[in-house]
């Protein structure tokens, strides 16, 4: 057995400021800083296409970097020690940094700068494992509780066929994009869900198209998704609100005449949602073209979730630094937590109107950082519920057309809701009562097993006061 080093056993102990070196010299050794004038340098992130502007003064020391970690914190972040690195590589020895900062060395520098570990989280793996094996049993009868609670439109007979009952088409285009299958693939899985009960009828795989491309449909899903949220009302306080893309198939294509030829990427939509921190329950949502900024919708999404929920704090990045936004979250009653940008300023000069609320939120942050940051960096959980949408259902949309392809969205924010919902019976043990469809015997007693699990006798469905009714008795 090796004897390990003594500086290895030193750097047990790391401190932040030494983990930012670390890591800026892992950015320095990928190549990834690039001087583009004098004192300023473009650095590359370790982790996404973004590249941010470092400012280092050789002779004053004096530095800023536009990446958030130097913006919320005024210290020395990884892309500035990057750029010291690169500076160093020139000028004298690397080991020459690490010895004035205090990382020993000892001349081999695999031993003083090695992998740094990957952050983890603790997870009920017993719960999540009983979950994901038994989602595909729960879906299916969640999801039609939940369309049998719309509204059948009135619509006069005329000759030919009755239409469809619009929860069997809801249920349909929700159950095809959950199984992520074409929808000709997909109709012996609708067949499936006939012989068990849960729409009336079949139907031709071109319906489900046309019932993506109906405009009515959106409003119909976004409220679907605020009552698939509702049975979690008891336990999210606490929201972060984001925006991410869904490419589609389709081409956006101009002529450059700076390098005279003609030049595609893909066209994308953009998703706008809030969710709770804990669960990654989305409990409002909108989807918008690519070019809609996120500020613009963040008083409808949080708007939506005050209808169900109660707002104790919004999380959002610095796309959401402005008064008027800080205006809705308090009106709403809860607190924000959003970053500023890096030309905000503390002045002297009388402002008015929503500036005065942007004024002395920034004066709160300044005065308590260490809270403030604490609450902000819950901001990173809407990255999780992204993720989790997109490695499940896919970052991209098969429909053609506009509304096809923001219904299909929705349609997997709906799906992912579901999910959630089936992982909360395990984890929060959730009342059956709120998802009206299953009873779950292995939760309510240890000694069952899975496969002791049976269905209700009858499905019980409910509207939505109903529900809100019985979430606010359950909280209570």
């Amino acid at each position: 057995m090796s004897t390990p080093n003594p500086a290895q056993k030193k750097l047990r102990a790391w401190t932040p400021e030494n983990e930012r070196m670390l890591r800026g010299y892992q950015v320095y050794s990928n190549r990834k800083v690039k001087k583009l004038k004098t004192n300023h340098f473009r650095v590359a992130s370790q982790t996404s296409s973004r590249k941010y502007k470092v400012f280092y003064d050789w002779d004053t020391e004096k530095s800023s970097c536009t990446c958030s970690d130097y913006l919320l914190n005024g210290k020395t972040c990884k892309h500035i020690w990057a750029v010291i690195f690169w500076i160093e590589a020139i000028q004298e020895d690397i080991a020459n940094i690490m010895t004035r900062n205090g990382v020993p060395t000892d001349g081999d520098q695999s031993l003083y700068i090695p992998t740094l570990p990957r952050r983890t989280y603790k997870r009920n793996w017993q719960a999540y494992n009983k979950a994901q094996c038994s989602e595909k049993e729960y879906f299916t009868p969640l999801l039609k509780d939940l369309c049998a609670t719309i509204q059948e439109p009135e619509v006069e007979r005329g000759k030919g066929r009755p239409r469809l009952p619009l929860s069997n088409l809801v249920f349909a285009a929700i159950y095809k994009v959950y199984s992520g299958f074409s929808a000709r693939r997909f109709m012996s899985d609708l067949n499936r869900a006939q012989s068990d009960g849960h729409v009336d009828t079949s139907m031709h795989f071109n319906t489900i198209f046309n019932t993506l491309g109906q405009d009515g449909l959106t409003s119909v899903l976004q409220e679907l998704i605020s009552l698939s949220s509702m049975p979690l009302a008891h336990v999210e306080t606490a929201f972060a609100v984001d925006s991410t893309g869904f490419a589609s198939s389709r081409f956006v294509r101009w002529f450059n005449i700076k390098y005279g030829h003609e030049i595609d990427f893909h066209s994308w939509n953009k998703l706008h949602l809030i969710c709770g921190v804990k669960t990654n329950i989305v409990t409002g949502v909108a989807v918008t073209d690519r070019h809609v900024r996120d500020n613009v919708k963040l008083p409808e999404l949080v708007a939506r979730t005050k209808e169900h929920f109660t707002i104790n704090e919004v999380s959002a990045d610095g796309g959401y630094s402005s008064g008027a936004v800080i205006k809705a979250i308090m009106d709403a009653g809860g607190s924000p937590y959003i970053a500023f940008r890096a030309a905000t300023k503390t002045t002297t000069s009388p402002v008015h109107g929503n500036a005065v609320i942007y004024r002395k939120l920034y004066h709160l942050f300044m005065a308590d950082q260490e809270n403030y940051l604490k609450h902000y960096h819950k901001r990173s959980n809407v990255e999780s519920t992204f993720n989790m949408i997109k490695t499940k259902f896919g970052d991209e949309v098969r429909s053609k057309t506009d509304i096809a392809q923001r219904n299909e969205i929705l349609c997997k924010v709906l799906a992912h809701n579901i999910c959630v919902l089936i992982r909360a019976m395990y984890e929060l043990h959730i009342p059956t009562k709120y998802l009206g469809t299953v009873e779950v015997a292995a939760d309510t007693d240890r000694n069952n097993t899975l496969g002791k699990r049976k269905y209700l006798p009858s499905l019980r469905t409910y509207q939505v006061g109903k529900i809100k009714q019985d979430a606010i008795c359950y909280a209570q």
